[in-house]
């Protein structure tokens, strides 16, 4: 995975670029994206319907497994999946990496988990790729290892990334299921700025109760609305 590294603790180490205007224009649109993937969302819920994950297990995607159709540095529209293991010590590095966007603080969302903030800053001046990025929050200082647990931090679920900056969230891992991190602007989160965070193998989440409802998509019929204007 593009951004992912282990550390001397075998903690799993993300980083993740969010520019909201990134440099593909769909007419009359905008695409919101996190490391060049446009989030399409499932044609169901797969914490409740996980039986179904077979039948679009091309559609899934990362980094560094992307569909064929995808080319270098464009957007990718694919669904963004991010795995990892159950209990694992969880560091995310979110960064702002739109330039012409001025003043525009993304509140990231994390569901099913709660988290503490590790950092936040401003990424050096001039360092513009993604890779000099993510290469510069890897050096920095030395991360003290595991939760803390001699002190007592707030904890969110909710956190601003600064404009052209960063933020540096850490949370263990302990929630089985498909959780969806977004950015908090319903307009970003419905043009794809946002991925599911898997924790676990499916046989270690719950299942849902007897009886529970099942949904796809919902797909109006076309005439009948065009009835109505």
């Amino acid at each position: 995975e593009k951004g992912l590294w282990q550390d001397s603790k075998g903690r799993r180490i993300f980083c993740f670029s969010l520019p909201p205007l990134p440099a593909v224009a769909l007419t009359f649109n905008n695409i919101g994206i996190t490391n060049n993937i446009s989030m399409v969302n499932l044609p169901f819920p797969p914490l409740t319907q996980p039986d179904l994950l077979a039948t679009v297990a091309d559609q899934f995607c990362n980094s560094s497994s992307k569909p064929a159709r995808c080319l270098p540095d464009r957007a990718c529209f694919c669904t963004h999946r991010l795995q990892v293991a159950l209990n694992d010590v969880v560091e995310m590095s979110l960064i702002d990496d739109a330039d012409q966007i001025r003043e525009l603080y993304h509140p990231f969302h994390l569901h099913g988990h709660r988290f503490i903030v590790m950092g936040q800053g401003q990424v050096p001046p001039g360092t513009r790729r993604q890779v000099d990025k993510f290469a510069w929050l890897k050096a920095q200082a030395p991360r003290r290892g595991g939760m803390p647990d001699s002190h007592n931090p707030p904890y969110k679920d909710t956190v601003s990334i600064p404009s052209r900056g960063y933020t540096r969230v850490r949370f263990r891992a302990d929630n089985p299921g498909f959780w969806l991190v977004h950015c908090h602007f319903e307009w970003h989160l419905g043009i794809g700025m946002s991925f599911i965070l898997q924790v676990g193998d499916v046989d270690q989440m719950k299942k849902p109760p007897p009886g529970f409802p099942t949904c796809g998509h919902y797909r109006p019929d076309a005439e009948s609305i065009l009835g109505m204007v």
